[in-house]
């Protein structure tokens, strides 16, 4: 820095400066482009203009909004070929914001413009948009306003080259120094390198630096660290290489506060193209971004109790929400309402029920955790999410907490009143994976809650939930009830009603676990086909048959014939199929019947009516069960070899009585003689209902009249002592 700050000045600052201010006057305009073919009646036009500005502000400045008016109008009517500068020069030309400085940028402008469009024109690097137009808008002042020394000449070859009409750089180097130390941005010059030459009076203002302590510093010396140092290395690589750069930076104050500006940087070039300077032109936005912030806030907060509102509940919730399905877990929402608040209003006003209603929030916030969401939905009701928890236990922890504070007297106005709550429970993603289903099943348990009496908590339930939660219990427990041999198997003989003797049997799974005790088959037989247990199952009861057959065959009962039920899932897959298969071959193939229902029949009847036909050869029988409740029962009769038809016994319970159902099995009883079927009446519980099958010619029953399922050493007694005597 050999020379002196006003030398500077006068060689350099000053002219760069009047470009400054007039950029910062035309931030956000689009692309300047020169227009080589203008003609110097439209130049000469704008140096009147500029002429009768200077004639109207002689007197006070002040009083010039008329001619003001008028320039804005004539700029209106060129278009962007013609005036590139216009958008700029209207910009400066706003009526609103008049005042000497202005004034004063708002000539020099015209007559700035009027130069450039006689005697310049735009070298190629110019030719840019948005950040290089207003580049390439600063390097052309400089041009024109003496940067290259062409001032004078170029004034007085535009308005005659009398020596009153002159604008000498002495009038544009007082103007510059006016407008930089009047301008209400703070304004910063560096060097190439980025170090500062000269700042404003409004830097200074800002920062609370004086310019000597900031001469020959970074100019982000001060920067706040929000941003990091890479950020700002960025910025002045994007003003070196692009031309200028604009956004928000964080610095830094003298006392230590941190602020943020709307910075706009500016790179200058010298006659070869090198970057010689580079101009900062910022706002502070501080202020602004506090309004924002309390703007914002209020949008989400409650102003009673200041805390977050329905909106803001929303909003974390769908976030925890996506998180919980991205990442796994569980949570839980409480909906909260404090009993009868309605009559709190009515008896004591309103005044003490916000009373009420603010340390009802300070006790809810005591009695959450610091993970935890706590929001007031409007009106006496509030929720609160917990993001995380590990077990039910946490969250009723929460309710009870939250129970036994709001249970404290309230004091309002010299006496006490008490006050209850009703907490409603949803668990996530259990109750719902959306928040409005969330919030739904939050409010149900809440007003099941109130049903309850009030003062208390309810989690949600649904028939659908217990289901899904009854179902995942027992798929883990009959996973290991296949390896601890909870299984057993159970037989219910078939009785020949013509011969009186044991047809058959039908061996039947039972399950009973160690702790929840005898599980229904109506209730396990699902979760083992939804689960696909069923085909470990369907090996596990072959190889106990087998082994079953051997037994009885060895104690003299050798011809009886067992039968077991196959679902579509155990012939599914083509190696499931030839186990299947394997095992029944091998398990005596001609003492096994196979009991199907349509609904097997309908999931591939292809694939089922050739692993039949197999097995049929091999000499296997098939029956069909449940038959009368299906849709296309006599289709299937045509389409596959069955052997044995099996009445459901919904149509065996009233045929005594109910004519209809008498009907249907004579029916289905002639319809099995003629195609040459067994058929077997299920669900056979007393003496008249074997005397009318038997009547209508039905040839086998099965059902709690005769035997109720036993295991297999209690049927060989049966058998043997001849309570049940085995067909020959």
């Amino acid at each position: 820095m050999g020379e002196s700050i006003p030398d500077l000045t006068r060689r350099f600052v000053m002219p760069t400066l009047v470009a400054v201010v007039f950029i910062a006057a035309s931030l956000g305009a689009y692309r300047i482009v020169n227009s080589p073919g203008f003609g110097v009646d439209q130049a000469n036009q704008l140096a009147a203009l500029a002429e009768r500005l200077r004639v109207e502000a002689a007197g006070d400045p002040m009083e010039t909004s008329s001619i003001v008016m008028l320039i804005a109008q004539e700029l209106g009517g060129y278009d962007r070929e013609t005036l590139p500068e216009a958008a700029m020069l209207i910009a400066l030309a706003e009526p609103g914001a008049i005042n000497a400085p202005r004034v004063q940028a708002l000539e020099l402008a015209l007559r700035a413009a009027a130069l450039r469009l006689q005697a310049i024109r735009e070298p190629a690097w110019l030719a840019a948009s948005g950040p290089f137009g207003v580049a390439a808008a600063g390097f052309a002042l400089l041009m024109v306003l003496g940067f290259v020394g062409q001032v004078p000449r170029n004034v007085r070859q535009t308005r005659g080259g009398g020596p009153n009409d002159a604008l000498s750089v002495e009038s544009v180097v007082a103007l510059a120094q006016s407008l930089f130390e009047h301008s209400g941005e703070s304004v910063m010059i560096t060097d190439s390198d980025g170090r500062i030459l000269a700042v404003n009076p409004a830097y200074c203002g800002s920062t609370g630096y004086s310019q000597d302590e900031v001469l020959g510093r970074p100019m982000d010396f001060n920067s706040a660290g929000h941003q990091g140092d890479d950020y700002y290395t960025s910025v002045l690589a994007t003003v070196r290489s692009h031309g200028m750069w604009r956004g928000e930076l964080w610095h830094r104050r003298g006392n230590g506060e941190a602020f943020v500006e709307n910075a706009t940087r500016i790179a200058l070039y010298d006659a070869g193209g090198r970057v010689e300077n580079l101009v900062s032109i910022a706002a502070d936005l501080t202020s602004h971004k506090d309004a924002e912030k309390v703007l914002v806030w209020q949008s989400n907060h409650d102003a009673l109790t200041k805390l977050p509102n329905r909106g803001l509940l929303q909003e974390r919730l769908s976030a925890t929400l996506r998180q919980v399905r991205r990442d796994g877990g569980s949570g839980a929402l409480l909906l909260i309402d404090l009993d009868r608040f309605k009559g709190i209003n009515e008896m004591l006003g309103h005044s003490a029920g916000d009373l009420v209603l603010i340390d009802a929030a300070h006790r809810l916030a005591l009695s959450v955790r610091e993970t935890d969401t706590l929001a007031r939905l409007g009106g006496d009701e509030f929720a609160v999410i917990m993001p995380s928890i590990r077990r039910e236990e946490d969250v009723e922890r929460v309710a009870r907490k939250i129970l036994d504070r709001m249970d404290e007297p309230f004091s309002l106005e010299q006496q006490e009143i008490s006050v209850t709550a009703s907490i409603g429970i949803a668990l996530f993603p259990a109750n719902g994976g959306d928040v409005d289903t969330l919030v739904s099943n939050a409010e149900t348990a809440m007003y099941r809650a109130k049903d309850q009496g009030r003062n208390a908590y309810f989690f949600f339930e649904s028939a659908v939930n217990r289901r899904i939660a009854r179902n995942l219990v027992l798929e883990h427990e009959l996973r290991k009830a296949i390896v601890e041999d909870q299984l057993a198997l159970r037989y219910q003989p078939i009785i020949d009603l013509k011969q009186g003797r044991v047809s058959s049997v039908e061996a039947l799974l039972r399950w009973e676990h160690p702790k929840l005790g005898a599980i229904s088959p109506s209730e396990f037989i699902p979760v083992a086909e939804e689960s696909g247990l069923i085909v470990p199952i369907g090996y596990w009861i072959l190889e106990s048959i087998q082994r079953q057959l051997f037994e009885w065959q060895a104690i003299g009962i050798s011809n009886l014939r067992v039968s077991i039920n196959i679902s579509a899932r155990q012939l599914s897959q083509p190696r499931q199929k030839e186990e299947l298969a394997r095992l029944i071959r091998t398990a005596h193939a001609d003492r096994i019947t196979l009991e199907i229902t349509e609904s097997l029949l309908m999931e591939n009847d292809g694939t089922v009516r050739e692993f039949l036909t197999e097995m049929q050869q091999a000499g296997v029988k098939v029956a069909l069960d449940d038959f009368g409740t299906g849709y296309s029962s006599l289709s299937y009769l045509r389409r596959f070899n069955i052997d044995i038809l099996k009445i459901d016994k919904s149509f065996i319970e009233d045929i005594e009585t109910n004519e209809n159902d008498q009907s249907l099995v004579a029916t289905i009883v002639s319809m099995g003689r003629t195609l040459g079927l067994q058929v077997v009446a299920e669900g056979v519980e007393s003496v008249q209902q074997v005397r009318r099958l038997a009547a209508l010619g039905c040839d086998c029953a099965q059902g709690y009249h005769y035997c109720r399922p036993v295991d297999a050493n209690t049927l060989e007694r049966f058998l043997i002592s001849g309570t049940l005597q085995a067909a020959g």
